[in-house]
């Protein structure tokens, strides 16, 4: 049995690792289990902090919005005229913007036909104006170019858009990727804005996961030709979804064939941070390094974690009506990034973001750039971190689980789980680092099962091992608690501070033939050891071993006992009382009458299992325990019933009446011991004749040691007047008349040598 207890943290740590492995085995096997949880533990935590956040403290980056307000100044969306655009971008160039990114993909040219455009270029000329001269149009010749202009204007024309973007220079134009039949020639146009990565890299970038499924890129749709000459920049503007639909992560290059592309709003950030192509280089699952400006946290496929600011209109909303009627000052947007993108009903992109059903594409876009701008990433811990607090999950677990009874081991882990997940979800709010919880949650659950399984089927046979050995020796709350946790009995033995008695009745063997036949005497034993062991037990004692008569039993182990030297002393005192008690019934009986000596040390000493396989015992071994023996049969000296090492009294000084008995040095040691007689629990315990005799005993030991005979003489015989039965006086009486006859040398140091055990 004590193999099956010696190896029960073994086990138990074995079983906490299979669990970390097994969970980590099925989570990459089955991916998506684990992190469609996890993703929602995210979203739970996502919630949580943007709840806290206002609205509209953020205008570094604005978003100019096709919303409600403007289609109904200016009619259907699909019917503005493309000059609505250039001028806007106009204005917005004039005010100092730093980038205007268009949410709007213009893959299809102008609506005008070659011939309209013909006309288009002749309304400008004069011989368009002197037709409608001929026509008797009632015009004034300078209203004539203006009126042509805001007619035909308003059919819009790439050229002029085109122009604007030009002198504007700061207009990004987004191409959007798709799927399918690959077609190599469709990034023809913007090859000169790609990106040479490592073919690592370029390999992962070259999928676009849709909702969980990974797709390879197969052609690019960028804007018309005119317009994405004159552009600023470019870049795709596909939002990648988790497998559940939702935006939480965002690849910052995506790839086809060995021609990598960043995200629009990752060049933008590029540009206005001034970092180069050639000083952008991507380590997958670690970071991309912008220079030595940026360097942004990715996963193994490249992608970065969104920080969301806040809810919907976080970012500045500004109408794009009231910009293109210049209702807003240019200088408002002055080194401001403006996204121009739609939230008006039927236009509007709506996207499911962590906290929210519905948001709208272009503040993901702002999220995104901001992001970017202000290095506020999300931080993933490392993988290896992420094994080692598994790891540390599985190990307490398994202490917990083992340690305490399955129902207050299931609260316990219960609260540390909680415990946990308000930590994770702080550290998120706090830092931005994702804690994962699915897993960890997952080790406990697991592993806690598996060792209740253990449990179950080894608790049985230790708990008839236990009872067996130990139901005689201890109270039956000691058992309970040693049941509940049987690592307190490991072979082998561990270090601790215990406090030990042993007690021996006065002059057993003498009476012992007087009391006739040997069953009265086992009678009579039995009957003594039992009353005492009463006590012991009552007081939580562990009783070690009986020789005859004599009974050894210390507190502080095999459980705690912060006050072990206490409980001692109150249970020897208490025995000592039952004695009075059982002497009484004896003498009706006519038995003979029984003294008890105990003798009581505290100190470090080794614990545990001694024996062998078939034959063992839990004990105590040790100086402090040898001491304690001497201790009893130092009693005789000095005719007394309790006597306390100098170490038991430091565990316990103010708290009992005791009096300085002497400084011994015992059989087996060489540094002196001073040594206390225990008078009582409380002075109530001390009647007035003990209480006068000792404060007498006391100055004559002073007068002992000052080597003044004939004055200690004088004191104790005092004392003794006062207390005929006092032990210790008597004693000192004695030695004082022997050291008149034979001094001690010079320097004696008031130690009395014991000669006898």
């Amino acid at each position: 049995m004590s193999n099956v207890i010696r190896s029960k943290k073994t086990t138990g740590a074995l079983v906490g690792i299979a669990v970390v492995a097994a969970v980590l085995a099925i989570s990459y096997v089955f991916p998506t289990l684990f992190q469609g949880m996890e993703n929602k533990t995210y979203d739970l935590r996502y919630r949580l902090r943007v709840g806290q956040m206002g609205e509209q403290d953020i205008d570094d980056v604005i978003i100019v919005d096709i919303d409600d307000h403007s289609l109904a100044k200016l009619g259907r969306f699909y019917n503005w005229p493309r000059l609505y655009h250039a001028k806007v971008a106009d204005y917005l160039a004039q005010g100092g913007a730093a980038a205007v990114a268009f949410d709007i993909f213009f893959v299809e040219s102008d609506s005008l036909m070659p011939d309209v455009v013909q006309l288009f270029e002749d309304a400008k000329t004069e011989n368009i104006s002197s037709q409608l001269k001929d026509l008797k149009i009632p015009l004034k010749p300078d209203q004539l170019t203006s009126t042509i202009d805001a007619v035909l204007y308003s059919w819009g024309y790439d050229l002029d858009f085109a122009a604007a973007i030009k002198s504007s220079g700061n207009v990004y134009l987004p191409f959007y990727l798709t799927t399918g039949e690959p077609d190599d020639s469709s990034d023809l146009g913007t090859r000169k804005y790609s990106y040479a990565l490592p073919p690592d890299g370029t390999e992962k970038f070259k999928y676009l996961n849709i909702a969980g499924d990974l797709y390879q890129v197969a052609s690019i749709f960028p804007p018309v030709p005119v317009l994405l000459e004159s552009a600023r920049g470019t870049g795709y503007y596909n939002i990648e979804l988790d497998e559940d639909g939702t935006a939480r992560r965002i690849p910052l290059f995506m790839a086809l064939n060995d021609r990598s592309y960043p995200s629009m709003d990752f060049q933008i950030v590029l540009d206005k941070m001034g970092i180069g192509k050639d000083q952008v280089t991507v380590e997958l699952g670690k970071f991309i390094k912008c220079g030595d400006k940026l360097k942004i946290p990715i996963d193994n496929e490249g992608r970065m974690l969104i920080s969301y600011f806040g809810q919907f209109k976080k970012f500045r909303y500004i109408s794009y009506s009231d910009v293109l009627m210049e209702l807003v000052p240019a200088e408002y947007f002055k080194d401001k990034i403006v996204i121009i993108g739609a939230t008006a009903a039927g236009l509007m992109d709506l996207r499911v973001v962590p906290f929210s059903n519905q948001f709208p594409g272009p503040e993901i876009h702002a999220n995104i750039m901001e992001t970017l701008l202000t290095g506020k990433f999300i931080q993933v811990i490392p993988w290896h971190i992420q094994l080692a607090l598994l790891i540390a999950i599985g190990l307490l677990t398994v202490f917990v689980s083992l340690r305490f009874k399955p129902i207050n081991a299931g609260l316990i882990l219960t609260g540390l789980v909680v415990a946990y997940f308000v930590a994770a979800t702080a550290l998120f709010d706090k830092s931005l680092i994702w804690v994962e919880m699915v897993r960890p949650l997952a080790v406990v659950l697991f592993t806690n099962m598996a060792i209740l399984g253990y449990r179950y089927l080894t608790e049985e046979k230790q708990k008839v091992w236990i009872k067996n050995m130990f139901q005689g020796y201890m109270s039956k709350d000691l058992v309970d608690k040693i049941m509940a946790n049987p690592d307190l009995l490991l072979m082998g033995g561990d270090k601790k501070e215990i406090t030990v008695f042993f007690s021996d009745i006065k002059g057993f063997s003498s009476f012992s033939e007087k009391l006739g036949t040997p069953e009265r005497l086992i009678a009579l034993i039995n009957e003594y050891l039992g009353n005492m062991s009463d006590v012991v037990l009552e007081h939580g004692g562990y009783i070690s071993k009986y020789e005859g008569d004599a009974i050894m039993a210390f507190w502080g182990a095999p459980t705690e006992d912060p006050q072990h030297a206490e409980t001692c002393i109150k249970c020897v005192w208490a025995m000592n009382q039952r004695l009075k008690v059982l002497n009484a019934d004896l003498a009706k009986r006519q038995m003979p009458n029984l003294f008890t000596r105990f003798g009581i040390n505290t100190g470090q000493v080794t614990v545990g299992n001694v024996g062998s396989e078939r034959k063992k015992s839990y004990t105590a071994m040790g100086d402090s325990v040898n001491l304690g023996s001497r201790l009893e049969g130092a009693n005789k000296e000095y005719g007394t019933a309790i006597m306390i090492s100098e170490f038991t009294y430091a565990k316990v000084t103010g708290l009992y009446p005791v009096r300085e008995l002497d400084l011994l040095r015992v059989v087996g040691k060489e540094q002196p011991v001073r040594v206390y007689e225990l008078l009582g629990l409380a002075e109530a315990d001390v009647s007035e004749k003990k209480r006068k005799a000792v404060e007498i005993y006391l100055k004559g030991l002073a007068e002992y040691r000052a080597k003044n005979w004939d004055g200690a003489i004088a004191l104790f015989q005092q004392a003794l007047e006062v207390d005929p039965d006092d032990g210790p006086s008597q004693t000192y009486i004695g030695r004082c008349e022997d050291f008149k006859v034979l001094p001690p040398p010079e320097n004696w140091d008031g130690v009395f040598v014991m000669k006898t055990k």
